[in-house]
């Protein structure tokens, strides 16, 4: 997952706060 970010550097540069709060909120629902 993280290296897929890494990856798509541009992509996640372009939409920066998006993604991350679908990170925090994939990463909430994996530890719950």
């Amino acid at each position: 997952m993280f290296l897929n970010l890494i990856n798509r550097r541009e992509f996640f540069d372009k939409n920066y706060v998006g993604m991350t709060m679908k990170l925090i909120k994939q990463t909430y629902e994996l530890v719950t």
